[in-house]
């Protein structure tokens, strides 16, 4: 937050703005804390997946039965808001397989 409040100036300016050099190394750090947050984040989306398919292996070959892959499917089960929750790892947590399902059924007869 620090460093989005450092370079406020930066994000209330249009593109056509952004031409300096020290307007460009900004945008460049904050491309790099992005970066290194998407990496940290799909870390913990690959382990919480990792730690859910040693608790519910059926669940998650239908999750990789629809996406094809394990990144893809740890990603949408950990950005995917979904019935009230944060996640859909939280909607599981809840106590909602079956609303998961239903939903993965949904996504798989393109109906989200």
């Amino acid at each position: 937050m620090l460093l989005m409040r450092r370079h406020g100036a930066v994000a209330n300016r249009s593109r056509n703005d952004i031409t300096d050099n020290h307007d460009l190394r900004s945008l460049a750090e904050l491309s790099a804390c992005i970066d290194s947050a998407q990496q940290v984040f799909q870390r913990v989306a690959d382990e919480a997946f990792d730690w859910l398919e040693a608790i519910d292996p059926d669940f998650v070959a239908a999750l990789l039965e629809l996406f094809g892959r394990r990144q893809a499917a740890a990603s949408f089960l950990a950005r995917t808001q979904f019935d009230d929750e944060s996640s859909i790892y939280a909607t599981l947590a809840a106590g909602k397989r079956d609303r998961v399902l239903e939903l993965l059924a949904s996504v798989k007869h393109g109906i989200f």
